[in-house]
């Protein structure tokens, strides 16, 4: 049974002790058991701490029932002295993460009357579930009970405890399946509850707490939670972004909602302008071209246009008469082209389009109404004639 450090020092980040047992993985690293650990192996949601052992690297641990293992990238004698040390940046952030998931946990049950149903911790995120949905306000007030906690800097305590005496004592949160010695992790007035993890030694240790976002999930809401360094860097990547954007606005940080919101209705008047403009132009532009048309078929050359300019003035030409419309728009390197039809006319559009494809190399495609395609103009070959495509297609339509 490898007794396990870190539960009542979690703050001790070296130890020499002695190798039992050294066994090959299949992944060609090294599981090793060792008398007594440091290394936190994961588990309740907390991942593995990783560290040193001598030189070699520690890459995790894992928990296998009474034991501790330790998957190492060098192989080691059974009755070898090793020191081990642990990558204590990680372990703290762990321990900061951890503990502050027990205390938002504890104060939202006695809040909100809420429980967890979930906690997930990774690299960059911690992520909670509550069985039930909390307003913002709740949010907010959840929040700033946890930081006041957080200064009054309450111990933290933990103790092994029997299955009997499990039964007589209330817990928030008891965990499933449990047997043998079991471990309580108490923050008085906060939390009290069954966990394996590593925590701070006080309240204080978690520094600070900050909620970054929450969704609704499973009937009930998931929060996303920072402790301490994490919740700093957080807390600096965003008041950098702010203040860069508060001066691409010329505006100070505070004003920058309502700036980016008179921008933004600004900038949706203008597309209005101009969604108004350009339907105006194609009902001038398609009264032009069929006044200058005879016949069903009806083409045109658009330059600097794309597909969506070219089929509003599709659109509205066969809005205005039943006809066969086919125009190429031009802009940089590529032409664009769409051809429609009048509800009358029971040629397929989609033939056509296959036309224009094969004789420009494009790409194109839609239904017997409408379709369209674009093709790159190679700048090694010779401009295609669009002209000669156009009568090529008078022709297909006349046969």
């Amino acid at each position: 049974m490898t007794k396990r450090l870190y539960y009542n020092s979690p703050y001790q980040i070296e130890l020499k002790t002695t190798v039992t047992e050294c066994r090959k993985r299949a992944d060609g690293l090294f599981n090793v058991l060792t008398a007594e650990t440091i290394v936190f192996p994961a588990g309740g949601g907390q991942p593995s701490d990783i560290g040193k052992m001598n030189n070699a690297s520690i890459v995790a641990a894992e928990d296998m029932g009474d034991d501790v293992f330790h998957i190492v990238d060098a192989i080691f004698d059974p009755g070898e002295t090793v020191t081990i040390t642990i990558d204590w940046n990680r372990r703290f952030d762990h321990s900061q993460q951890h503990t502050g998931e027990h205390m938002v946990s504890g104060i939202a049950h006695s809040l909100f009357s809420v429980k967890n149903v979930g906690f997930h911790m990774g690299t960059d995120y911690v992520t909670i579930d509550f069985d039930k949905m909390l307003t913002k306000e709740q949010i907010n007030e959840l929040e700033m009970a946890v930081n006041r906690a957080i200064l009054m800097d309450i111990p933290v305590r933990s103790k092994i405890i029997s299955m009997e005496e499990l039964s007589t004592i209330s817990l928030r949160k008891k965990a499933d399946g449990i047997s043998g010695a079991i471990r309580i992790v108490d923050i008085e007035g906060i939390d009290s509850c069954t966990c394996c993890g590593t925590h701070t030694l006080t309240t204080g240790g978690v520094g600070l707490l900050k909620i970054t976002d929450s969704m609704k999930h499973r009937g009930g809401i998931r929060l996303w939670m920072t402790c301490g360094m994490r919740a700093l860097v957080d807390y600096s990547g965003k008041h950098d972004t702010l203040i860069r954007l508060g001066k691409h606005f010329s505006t100070r940080w505070q004003n920058l909602e309502a700036a980016i919101l008179s921008q933004e209705k600004e900038l949706a008047d203008m597309r209005f302008e101009a969604k108004r403009r350009q339907l105006r132009y194609c009902e001038l532009r398609a009264k032009e071209l069929l006044s200058n048309t005879s016949g069903q078929f009806i083409a045109a050359i658009e330059s600097d246009s794309e597909i969506e300019e070219i089929k509003l003035l599709c659109d509205r030409i066969i809005q205005e008469e039943d006809k066969i419309t086919l125009l190429f728009g031009t802009k940089s390197d590529t032409i664009y082209y769409c051809i429609a039809r009048g509800s009358e006319v029971d040629i397929s559009m989609k033939t056509l389009c296959l036309a224009v494809n094969a004789a420009l190399s494009g790409k194109g495609g839609g239904r017997d109404d409408i379709a369209q395609g674009s093709a790159k103009i190679d700048p090694c070959l010779p401009t295609p004639d669009l002209n000669m495509v156009i009568a090529n297609i008078r022709n297909i339509i006349h046969k």
